[in-house]
């Protein structure tokens, strides 16, 4: 069998073997080892491992094989989204602008939203109440015929919702757990009668809450039927003893639009029949 040949030391080694032997002779001139113990150690002792290099592995993919997931940062999708854009026309097509409004593409009228036998029982408004004061209200409490000659013989003045008194002197304080616009509107029974039973019953009227009766229920249709509604909910209110105005618009929308007991042209059907305002700004929501 032929010898294996020694390496030649690395000047790692070397450099090792020198410190080695320097050390020797300053362990024995101190007398702190014997010799035999320094022969003995250098044989016992390890020597240390040379690192191995790790190699590196190429993974080659069958065709088979499953793919990593590519996953699309913020910017990527910004980048292929200006570049889609770059290819578009600049005239927007139908379908472009329902992408822009998703809300708009499920959106349905009344007709289209309920079955026949709903149609045909439906009361139809186009979102304005066309009466005045309940009679036994206005005879009462001594308040004028019309909305003009209310405000005028009393006080009169410029109407602003900053200023919704007008010329009108306030009497009173306020208590301390109303807001404004409920003692503001706590003066107007005779000068502005909407704005009071936007938020106040009449005199003497208890005020209730929860659900509505079936008499108070076919009451609202009868009026709406006979004067319109979907405004001045404090007029509305008036033709109930215990109900305010606030309330009356909130019961239209959660209950008489939803349920399709009252037709609104201002108001659409969006997904799962949540009726949605779409009718002109400034029309169809006034409270007062």
């Amino acid at each position: 069998m032929k010898r294996k040949t020694e390496a030649t030391p690395t000047e790692y080694e070397k450099q090792r073997m020198e410190n080695i032997e320097r050390n020797k002779k300053v362990l024995q001139e101190l007398g702190l080892v014997s010799q035999q113990n320094i022969d003995s150690s250098e044989i016992n002792s390890p020597k240390p491992a040379t690192p191995k290099k790790k190699k590196s592995k190429s993974i080659t993919l069958k065709d088979d094989s499953p793919r990593p997931t590519v996953y699309r940062t913020r910017s990527s999708r910004r980048n292929e989204a200006g570049e889609e854009e770059e290819n578009k026309n600049d005239e927007k097509t139908d379908e472009n602008k329902k992408k822009e409004d998703p809300e708009s593409e499920y959106l349905l009228t009344a007709d289209e939203y309920f079955e026949d036998k709903i149609k045909a029982k439906a009361v139809r408004v186009d979102g304005n109440f066309k009466g005045w004061l309940n009679p036994t209200i206005k005879e009462e409490f001594g308040i004028a015929d019309s909305a003009a000659e209310a405000w005028d013989s009393n006080g009169g003045g410029q109407f602003s919702y900053k200023n919704p008194l007008g010329d009108l002197k306030v009497a009173g304080t306020k208590p301390k757990t109303w807001s404004s616009a409920k003692f503001a509107s706590s003066q107007m029974l005779h000068k502005n009668p909407n704005q009071y039973f936007y938020r106040h019953t009449a005199p003497g009227r208890e005020q209730h809450t929860g659900d509505w009766t079936e008499e108070e229920k076919q009451t609202f249709l009868t009026l709406a039927e006979r004067c319109g509604c979907g405004d001045k909910w404090g007029i509305f209110a008036s033709y109930f003893d215990h109900r305010v105005g606030y309330q009356c618009s909130n019961f239209y929308r959660a209950y008489m639009i939803t349920k399709g007991l009252i037709f609104d042209d201002n108001y659409a059907f969006g997904k799962g029949g949540v009726a949605i305002y779409v009718g002109s700004k400034g029309t169809g929501r006034k409270g007062m």
